[in-house]
């Protein structure tokens, strides 16, 4: 479950950081009065990415009737206005706040360009997030959304190109940049564990010349150091000393292998897409699976890639898996052929919508996978890489679906968040609906396809230990609720 582009940083680095007195029409506003705001504006943007989008707009409202033309309040209550679609209002509030700066910012051409591709304005959209890159090519935000844009007009080959620079700016190993966002700076002892596995395999393949010796040293001293009663997904701080020894290679890009094209195509050619559109519409709402999605080259070259690249950032999971997102490093030219394939081998599925998302996650074999949600999206697609003789339970280890649509006046919040109040109404929900539990089991190669209204969770997890033996799902997502 991805977060999207507009959760980034309450403030992007672009320019020097202002004092909240130093904007325009705030100089009568005290030194008092400023802090106020200030901690109001950081109050409510935890609680938009917390998912309580009331009581963030509530402490907004607070911060505006203090600062009427505070920008970073602005913005805040625009996002809030544009994730309830009321996007007239939104884009007032982003254009008062681009007025009540002093200079470009990067947020408010991210935001209004995201606005208008809502409104399906798309060149305009496309312009801004353009100029916003060449205003700021320092950004790794910018060219992410850029990259999106890009991705959701079908125009592939730009999209990537967008991604990677933004992944490039990032991931740098020994770069300072960023450093003061929570990804680099917080871990979890799953996390810890994964990243040894990682750099051990590379080691032991002969993938690399270079010495992670001290590297998994420093990652193991961080790891014992914790301590023994954290859950192994518990998303911890690390210590100073921590950061001073891995920061410049914590969560940073050591090794990306390469993922070429495949000649002659990498989905299945002999896939029924007669038969799996029966079976899709038969299983009302949308849902079906199919065996053999890939040509088994493809397969080996895409598992290979999730295998040794470290681009496994996301950690920021409670029970323990770590993910990998397009617009972060989960890009090479097999996935964009592998997604740009798929829909013309099934178009009565498909048809013409674009990728909006695409992600894998890795599980530890220990722990247990993604709790129930739904994602925001038409169609969702998602199939497993690691061999089924991995798994030491042949029932399980796939994906749990239900076969009732969340309804549309749903919020994303609603069910694509794990607090215990959002799952009970999920779970009332399933049960009032009446509906049915549907278990699909894991195979090596195996697609779930399905509306992506429906609810559903990873199976439960009983898979070897060892590093080649992690659960590995890749989720693409096309188009978008209906």
């Amino acid at each position: 479950m991805p977060a999207g582009f507009t959760d980034f940083p309450g403030r992007v680095d672009i320019r020097p950081r202002q004092s909240l007195a130093g904007y325009p029409g705030e100089g009568a506003i005290n030194i008092s009065a400023a802090k106020e705001v200030e901690q109001l504006c950081r109050q409510g943007h935890s609680l938009l990415l917390q998912g309580h989008p009331n009581e963030s707009a509530d402490i907004y409202r607070r911060a505006l009737h203090i600062a009427p033309d505070n920008p970073d309040a602005l913005l805040g209550m625009g996002r809030i206005r544009q994730q309830d679609g009321r996007l007239d209002e939104a884009e007032d509030l982003y254009r008062r706040a681009a007025d009540a700066m002093t200079t470009a910012d990067a947020r408010v051409m991210i935001l209004l360009s995201s606005l208008l591709e809502q409104r399906q304005e798309f060149e305009e959209a496309l312009e801004i997030a353009a100029r916003c890159t060449d205003d700021f090519p320092g950004n790794d935000m910018a060219w992410r959304h850029l990259g999106n844009i890009y991705m959701h007009q079908h125009q592939m080959d730009q999209a990537w190109s967008a991604f990677a620079r933004a992944h490039q700016l990032l991931r740098q190993p020994g770069s300072k940049f960023g450093q003061d966002r929570p990804g680099f700076r917080r871990t979890t002892r799953a996390k810890l564990r994964h990243d040894i596995e990682q750099l051990e395999y590379l080691v032991k393949h002969g993938l690399t010349n270079q010495d992670f010796g001290p590297v998994i040293a420093d990652y193991r001293a961080l790891l014992d150091s914790m301590p023994s009663e954290f859950d192994e997904g518990a998303v911890v701080n690390m210590p100073v000393w921590a950061l001073e020894r891995i920061a410049s290679h914590y969560n940073r890009c050591h090794y990306l292998a390469d993922a070429p094209v495949l000649e002659g195509g990498a989905i299945n050619p002999n896939l029924d897409a007669d038969a799996i559109y029966e079976a899709y519409v038969g299983h009302e709402p949308g849902l079906t699976w199919a065996d053999d999605l890939l040509r088994p080259e493809a397969l080996e070259r895409l598992r290979s890639f999730c295998l040794q690249s470290t681009i496994w950032y996301d950690a920021d999971h409670p029970n323990g898996y770590v993910g990998t997102y397009v617009y972060d490093g989960f890009s090479c030219p097999l996935l964009m052929q592998i997604t740009s394939e798929l829909p013309l081998a099934l178009p009565q599925i498909f048809g013409d919508r674009p990728l909006t998302q695409l992600w894998a996650y890795k599980y530890d074999s220990s722990l247990s996978g993604i709790e129930m949600h739904a994602d925001a999206a038409a169609v969702n697609v998602n199939f497993w890489l690691t061999p089924t003789t991995a798994n030491e339970d042949p029932e399980t280890g796939g994906l749990v679906v239900w076969d009732k649509e969340v309804p549309l006046e749903w919020h994303k919040d609603d069910y694509n968040r794990s607090d215990p109040e959002k799952k009970s109404a999920m779970i009332r929900f399933l049960k009032e609906q009446g509906a049915e539990m549907i278990r699909v089991p894991y195979q090596q190669n195996r697609a779930v396809i399905f509306n992506s209204d429906l609810l559903h969770k990873t199976d439960d997890i009983n898979f070897k230990p060892g590093y080649e033996n992690r659960r590995i799902n890749v989720t693409m997502l096309y188009g978008w609720r209906e």
